[in-house]
């Protein structure tokens, strides 16, 4: 039986700082998926190219609900996105309240 764990990391509000974690669960050895939420990235800004660049060589997969971002799109409904590897009861838990702050559940970190 492994180990290995599956994380999601949210990239919304401090996305240099989300991206610089993401790089860093790495060191656990478990499964690492990024998803970057409602607006565009600032791919310019030194602040958040460096870690992305870091993701891009760990080969983490990125997903974004925002299309300008040059990611797979996915959307944030409570549903099981073809080839994501989430079930409807993990992205259960990526719970969004009414005011359209995040939840945090089973230790997921919300950046």
């Amino acid at each position: 039986m492994s180990d290995t764990k599956k994380i999601a990391v949210i990239v919304r509000d401090r996305p240099a700082e989300a991206l610089r974690v993401a790089g860093g669960l790495t060191l656990a050895d478990d499964t690492i998926d990024v998803f970057i939420l409602d607006r565009k990235l600032d791919k310019a800004d030194p602040e958040v190219a460096q870690p992305l660049e870091l993701v891009t060589e760990l080969e983490l997969k990125v997903y974004s609900n925002n299309a300008e971002n040059g990611y797979p799109v996915v959307t944030i409904e409570l549903d099981e996105q073809p080839g994501l590897g989430h079930t409807r009861e993990e992205l259960r838990d990526l719970r969004i309240d009414r005011a359209g702050n995040p939840g945090i559940t089973r230790g997921q970190f919300v950046l």
